[in-house]
């Protein structure tokens, strides 16, 4: 007889809390380092406490993980079920590493697989909510599996921002390039996938960045479903998902889903992006 699958992921994955409880999906915190002080994002800290922060610290926060302590609680809150752990890509966290450890540590018996999305936010979640709904299907683990290496090679995170100080002083660009970034005033497009950050274009202003946004879309392919990110810019995100709606797309409901704090302090306030997954052929 199959065991029942459990899905966990880590707070990097942006899901709304109303999508993880209609899937059963458990979300690990990402930790959000302010100076002295430390966070858990989404409990002790939410975006609005992040702008918050921002406006009156002065400082750019950094993330780091859980231990794996906290790992081996959540998955052995599951002793008659199997645990598949899909977290934030590796090369930008250490949350991959910590569920590897932490399979290992465990001794609850039940079987630990782990899973390195080489993505973030709703990329990461939408890999996240597919395996779920397999899992509630009682799709086995393998087939689950080689369904989000499929669904990998059909995913990309697009993402605009208005300078690059926040991704540089988080260690997540080049120091060099956060500085041209900063003195030429570009508002950079970066694609994130396969565990790469690379840059799309360096338009000069928000509105050619935006158009980078549209043509890349434009460009992707057919899209079987869309999703709008962004960081303090609401009417932005949703003039976006009213150009993307107008694509050739098999799933019409685009989400807007503004970054959670783990993500959100990495790009600053004014990140606008786009998650886009392309139709099987």
């Amino acid at each position: 007889m199959e065991r029942n699958i459990k899905i966990i992921t880590d707070s990097a994955s942006d899901l709304p809390k109303e999508i993880c409880g209609k899937y059963g999906i458990d979300s690990i915190p990402i930790m959000v380092n302010a100076g002295e002080a430390s966070y858990r994002d989404g409990v002790d800290i939410d975006i609005e406490g992040l702008k918050k922060l921002l406006r009156t610290s002065g400082i750019v926060p950094k993330t780091g993980v859980s231990g794996p302590e906290r790992y081996l609680e959540i998955y052995n809150q599951y002793p008659e079920s199997d645990i598949l752990s899909v977290h934030l890509g590796g090369k930008f966290s250490r949350a991959y590493d910590t569920a590897i450890l932490a399979a290992r540590e465990s001794i609850a018996g039940h079987k630990i697989s782990t899973y390195d999305s080489g993505t973030a936010s709703l990329g990461l979640g939408f890999m996240v909510m597919e395996a779920a709904a397999l899992a509630q299907d009682g799709v086995d683990l393998n087939t689950i599996i080689n369904n989000l290496e499929d669904l990998k090679t059909r995913l990309a995170v697009v993402a605009a921002f208005q300078d690059m100080n926040h991704l540089r002083e988080s260690g997540r660009v080049s120091h060099l390039a956060g500085v041209v970034g900063s003195l030429l005033k570009i508002n950079p497009v970066l694609r994130i996938d396969n565990n790469l950050i690379s840059v799309i274009d360096k338009p000069r202003t928000r509105t050619n960045a935006v158009a980078v946004l549209n043509k890349f879309a434009d460009d992707f392919g057919c899209l079987e479903r869309a999703a709008v990110l962004h960081f303090g810019c609401q009417t932005e995100a949703e003039n976006l998902a009213t150009d993307i709606q107008r694509l050739p797309m098999k799933n019409k409901d685009i989400m807007i889903c503004e970054l959670g704090p783990a993500l959100a302090c990495h790009g600053g306030v004014g990140t606008l992006g786009l998650c886009l997954i392309k139709q099987k052929k």
